[in-house]
Parts: C-alpha cells; structure tokens; sequence
C-alpha cells in the first residue's frame, strides 16, 4: 500500500454533532484524522467559511479551519483574500491554511482517463501527453498495440501499464525535463507510487568480508544487506536531492527483522551518518529520476524473501522556476554586474570563439541567505542558459571552479552551438538565469516481497 506525503491532519465532523464531541475538538485540537464528511460549497459561498475562522468561540474558528482545509483549492480565493485583514489570529490561521492547501496540491499526481482498444503505443503516449502536458519521448519505436481502460488514474500508474504491454522501460538521463522510453524489454517487477513519485527497486546486494589484518576474531567479519532503488518524479517537480532514508518497517518471510541496530561509539553516540539532508543523493543537480540506497539487516540466512520494506524519505524538490532575462548582449556586458533572483553575477570576461562559441568568466554571489540550500553552486550550470541572437540555445560544454565561500563561487563556463555560426561574424548573446523555488518532502512506499540473495 502507498503512503502519501505526511501533512496536518485533522478531524471532520458534520454540523449537528453532540455537545461532546464539540467539548473534545476544545479540549484536543491536536488530535486529527482524515475524514471529509462537509460537502463542498459553491466558490463564492468560501467567503462565509473564511469569516468564521475570527469567530469568539474556539470550537468554530476549529471548525472553519477544518472545513476550508477540506475544501482544498477551491477555498484559495476567499482565503487570499484576507491579506491585511486587522484580525492576526484570522490571518495567521488564513496563512497556514494557504501553505497547506498549496503543498497538496502541488503533491497531487498528474490524472489520466483513457480507453482505447489495440492503438499503437505511440498514439497512446500523445494521448497521455496532451493530457498530462508532458512531453514523452518513445526511442526505437514499438510496434505493439496497447488496450487501456483507466479512468481517472495517477500518471505513473497508467505510463506503467503502457509499457507493461509494449516492452518499454524507462531510460531518463541527467537534466532531463522529459519522459523518455525505449524498448528494452521488461521494467521493474517491485514498484510503488506516492504521490507524483515513482519508486522502483533495482537490486538487494549481499556483501561478506573478512579482515585477515584484524586479530581479534568477533571483530574480523562483516556483512552488508543493501537495498538499491530509483525514485522517479514527474516532470513538473524535478528531484534536486534525497536524504537519508528512514526504514520504518523491514520484515524477512519468518517475521524477524531487517531493521539494522544501532551503532554507538564508546561515547553514547550514534555512529554514521544521522540528521537531515537533502544533499547526500543529488547534489542539486536536476534530475527526474535518482537513486539511493538503505542498509538491511538479514538475521537468517534460510529466509529468502523480505515480505515488507517499508521506507520514509526525505527530498528537496524543484516547485517552480522563474527564467530572468539579465542580459541582451554579453560581448558588449563585459565587466558588468547583474542581480536577480538573489543572486549576483560580476562578468568578469566573455570570449567569442572562433565557431560561434562563448567562454564566460564570473564571480557569483548567492545572496538570498537560504541556509537550506547547500548545494547551489552545483546547480549553477543548470540555472544558467546562453542564447545567440536567433534564440537558439547554445550547450554548455563544460565548467571550472575558482575560489569559492559560503555564498560566493568564482566559475568559467564553456559554451557551444548546435551548429557552428560563421567565421568572423559579430553576434549578441543573451544571459538568462533561472531563478527555483524548492519544497522540501517526505516520500513515503512500500515494498513486499522481495527476493534475498
């Protein structure tokens, strides 16, 4: 069973209720469970809901906030409406609620309805693709016809049954912003969806070693169960970085446990790794797919399936970006200065080559004081694009570090055209960054019967 992204939840109960009842939402507004029992409202109705959350009696402005969550994005109108509003409780409920609303929906699968009865796969995936808004790109082209009845379906799991039927597996590369499918047979049998996210596992490898340098026998063999899988995510929320893994729950076919224990050192402290980040896998480069790994633990050896791995991870996700044009002419810029996005870009150089390439030299400063961002200097080759006067985006060929602190990095960066311009001729290029805007998440699967080594 998939888990979904854990959110704060609360208790719905319908008018009339008992006075009870009433008296336990005023006395444990911290107890919650997801039940929406109150029909939703016109649009214009939201308003009076939203009234209700400045209410003086504590059990209503409970209740207002409980069914506006409910209501969803539906209820984002009358909510943003109350910006500047006198009341702080009003607006600081009308915040949280707003910041709720939002993180589900962008969490919400893209949905597919499709039923179609031997089509070509690529006539498929053009339908999946209109409907989604994603491009899907098919390589070596299947003939295999598909038959599809989903109504109102995640993506993933619909693109799965696609490729279930054709043969197709998929093959994403680094910086993707698409899908992209080949035939090569059979994907993988052990696969769990939440939300926009597709977790498959890859492998579970066994390693035993024994140290012939170590004299003392307890100490002189070791033994590593690892699980190796890829989450995928739709191209609307590229993955910048995984965390460290949680394993929740992890049992072998007899009921023993695969959860490893716990290392201390001498001093009560917990050894390894421990803590958040989302910088161990990734480093902030965008991708639609990344792997990662968790540690196992195998009590016995007989048993040879793991019935239930379930896992909790952490990830830093790519929610919107915002393209700032800084430059029409870098040539002419030379020496210049160019803010936006909380960044600032001192040009120190720029050299047109002989092909109609362009070599850039920069000193980047990142001053928008985000201290959860440890990674973005890696993704500076990302954010950056280069345009020739046609509009044609030029490749970024490769990239070299200078110095480089806590908020600043001195870099060069090698850019090449498609096809190269004319020798001699002038040209203006343009200087685009784009700005993210990331979210951090938890993304919850599980796993069940997988084979052991």
């Amino acid at each position: 069973m998939s888990m979904q992204p854990i959110w704060t939840i609360r208790f719905h109960f319908p008018w009339g209720q008992s006075l009870g009842i009433a008296c336990f939402l005023a006395f444990f507004p911290f107890v919650h469970a997801q039940q929406p029992v109150i029909s939703p409202k016109p649009n214009d109705q939201w308003s009076e809901w939203v009234q209700k959350l400045g209410d003086p009696h504590f059990r209503q402005r409970e209740l207002a906030s409980q069914t506006l969550s409910n209501a969803g994005t539906l209820a984002l109108p009358a909510l943003k409406s109350l910006s500047g509003h006198a009341d702080p409780e009003m607006l600081q409920r009308a915040r949280e609620l707003i910041a709720e609303i939002e993180a589900k929906s962008l969490l919400e699968p893209k949905i597919v309805t499709l039923k179609v009865a031997g089509a070509p796969v690529k006539t498929v995936l053009d339908q999946i693709s209109k409907q989604t808004g994603y491009p899907i790109e098919l390589w070596n082209p299947s003939t295999q016809t598909v038959t599809l009845d989903c109504l109102k379906k995640p993506f993933w799991l619909v693109l799965d049954q696609v490729s279930d039927q054709a043969g197709l597996n998929l093959q994403q590369g680094y910086g993707d912003d698409r899908i992209r499918l080949n035939q090569t047979g059979n994907g993988p049998r052990f696969v769990d969806y939440s939300g926009p996210f597709r977790i498959a596992a890859q492998s579970i490898q066994q390693n035993k070693t024994v140290d012939l340098t170590n004299t003392k026998p307890a100490a002189n063999r070791t033994e590593n169960l690892t699980l190796l899988y890829t989450v995928f995510s739709e191209p609307k929320m590229p993955i910048l970085g995984l965390g460290e893994a949680k394993l929740l729950a992890a049992f072998d076919s007899e009921g023993n446990s695969l959860i490893p224990q716990v290392v201390t050192n001498p001093n009560g402290q917990l050894q390894g790794f421990r803590g958040r980040s989302v910088s161990r896998y990734g480093n902030g480069y965008r991708m639609l797919s990344m792997q990662s790994s968790i540690n196992l633990r195998r009590q016995n050896e007989r048993c040879l399936e793991a019935t239930l791995i379930r896992v909790s991870v952490p990830a830093n996700i790519l929610i919107q970006q915002e393209s700032l044009l800084l430059s029409k002419d870098l040539l002419g810029d030379k020496g210049k200065k160019f803010e936006g996005g909380g960044f600032t870009f001192q040009l120190d150089n720029a050299t047109m080559g002989p092909n109609g390439g362009l070599s850039l030299k920069m000193n980047i400063q990142d001053q928008s004081k985000d201290p959860t961002d440890m990674t973005w200097m890696n993704s500076l080759g990302q954010r950056i694009e280069v345009r020739d006067e046609k509009g044609t985006k030029l490749n970024l060929s490769s990239s070299n570090w200078g110095s480089s602190g806590p908020n600043y990095v001195q870099m060069g960066f090698d850019f090449q055209p498609s096809t190269p311009a004319a020798a001699g001729k002038p040209q203006k290029f343009q200087f685009t960054f784009h700005h993210w805007k990331t979210m951090e998440t938890l993304i919850n699967f599980e796993l069940k019967n997988l084979p052991l080594p």
